[in-house]
């Protein structure tokens, strides 16, 4: 789903928010284009790449231009798909219009339903939980490595395939693009591609923080015993190399995200989990700002 906000500049000098149908920041007619006069603000994609998310809003507004937010998240349903093992999703009608006056809805889910955020707190023991991340480390700059061409079911990503031979740096956010989302909810949704060991290493080496995935895991579902070419864990269950790697450097996970194609190269993304006091995880909205070159 896209969702849509156009900002018009009236003679009363209030702001009408109204949805729209525009597929980009478009500009309101020449008379209403340039106020500010001198020292205004550089422009919408300046502002951007300064990090000024705040300052953007106020200047597109006052300039009468419709910021496009693509919504990245899956919805949570009754019964929707959820990670192997984890608590099933149920939704139910606890209080409705016709006999109690207000419509309110009862959930039972995991920490992890949906398009969540994994905490350090999910793999690392006393990490910080989801309650803790500051917001600004989930709101930014972010790069989307576009590997759905070539990857197919139960592909491991090497480092090598992740396109970033000559790169010096990523920012903190990083998207991985498998095109897996379409199988979301469905039986193929298991057996995605998923990072190796070396492909995150590599992504934490140049910058990655905050890793964004359109699967289950970035690791495989099911997860082996054994991690190929490392040592065993001594207690002998299941590893997951990525979310050691991350997780245990105190980055962040997204899992589940959704329309991670219809991103550019390089866009704003922000993940806004629900603040549970003291869990491991929480369920998110996650949307984008595409940048000029979306």
């Amino acid at each position: 789903m896209q969702v849509r906000y156009q900002l018009r500049h009236r003679p009363s000098k209030s702001d009408e928010c109204s949805p729209d149908n525009s597929s980009s920041l478009h500009q309101a007619p020449a008379r209403n284009a340039n106020r500010g006069g001198p020292g205004a603000s550089p422009g919408w994609a300046g502002e951007l790449r300064a990090g000024r998310s705040s300052r953007v809003t106020l200047w597109a507004a006052e300039r009468g231009y419709t910021a496009r937010v693509i919504d990245l998240s899956q919805p949570i349903a009754d019964g929707m798909m959820v990670y192997p093992g984890d608590p099933q999703v149920t939704m139910r009608e606890a209080l409705s219009l016709a006999v109690d006056g207000v419509a309110v809805c009862e959930l039972h889910l995991g920490s992890h339903s949906g398009t969540h955020v994994d905490a350090p707190a999910h793999t690392v023991a006393g990490g910080r939980t989801i309650d803790e991340i500051p917001l600004e480390r989930l709101s930014g700059e972010a790069r989307v490595l576009r590997l759905a061409d070539r990857v197919g079911p139960g592909h491991r990503i090497e480092a090598g395939e992740l396109g970033l031979m000559g790169v010096g740096s990523l920012p903190a956010i990083v998207a991985i693009h498998t095109g897996w989302d379409r199988h979301f909810g469905g039986a193929a949704a298991t057996n995605h591609p998923y990072l190796s060991r070396d492909a995150a290493e590599l992504l934490w080496r140049l910058g990655m923080r905050v890793l964004v995935v359109d699967t289950l895991s970035p690791d495989q579902t099911g997860a082996p015993t054994a991690d190929p070419g490392h040592d065993a864990p001594s207690g002998g269950g299941p590893v997951f190399p990525v979310h050691e790697v991350v997780l245990g450097g105190d980055g962040i996970i997204v899992e589940n995200a959704r329309g991670l194609g219809r991103l550019g190269e390089r866009c704003r993304i922000g993940i806004f989990p629900l603040p549970l006091a003291g869990a491991d995880g929480a369920p998110a909205r996650v949307v984008a700002w595409p940048d000029e070159g979306c």
